[in-house]
């Protein structure tokens, strides 16, 4: 008898560790899909910024005769940042970067929708050991492939502020839509 009790008090450990797995691998997911979200946000700015000068340094030396004569080296540096970032665009990381995050963040923002879902209907309720494991595993294995297909040779780099924001930000999402 003390055996049965035993092996009951292990399945109820292996399952809140199955559960507690399952629910890391969700947070997981919802962190790096705000923290890809806020990278993607701060390339699309650099890109932006990028785009801007080229603007003005194409525009300006069409139309300001009078400020080229007052400010030669303004304008020298302004046209000469323009072609510098015309020639390096391609091996810049921050466009195929931004491109790579763009996928990422929509292939994350399904996983997660995915994760999400299946704990609502099925990891929640279930006392199937082997059904929450398995949801795990296939979940781990395709966040896994993901960032492997989406960022082969590039990495994202590491920011403390942005993953101290997609960590709180992570944490409130979960609180507030499962109340944990």
């Amino acid at each position: 008898m003390n055996e049965n009790n035993t092996k009951s008090e292990n399945k109820s450990i292996d399952y809140s560790n199955n559960s507690l797995d399952y629910w890391s691998l969700m947070h997981k997911v919802r962190y790096h899909l705000i923290y890809s979200d806020l990278y993607f946000q701060y390339y699309t700015n650099i890109v932006r910024r990028f785009k801007c000068l080229q603007l003005i340094a194409g525009s300006g030396t069409i139309a300001a005769w009078q400020i080229w004569q007052k400010c030669p080296i303004i304008w020298f540096l302004i046209l000469m940042a323009s072609q510098l970032y015309n020639l390096l665009e391609g091996v810049l990381p921050y466009s195929s970067r931004k491109e790579a995050l763009r996928v990422i963040k929509e292939k994350l923002a399904y996983l997660s929708f995915e994760i999400e879902a299946d704990w609502r209907s099925t990891v929640s309720d279930s006392n199937d050991d082997l059904l929450i494991k398995n949801l795990c595993n296939k979940y781990s294995e395709a966040y896994a492939k993901m960032v492997t297909e989406c960022l082969p040779d590039d990495r994202i780099p590491d920011d403390e502020d942005f993953k101290k924001k997609a960590e709180s930000e992570a944490d409130l999402y979960l609180k507030n839509t499962f109340g944990r």
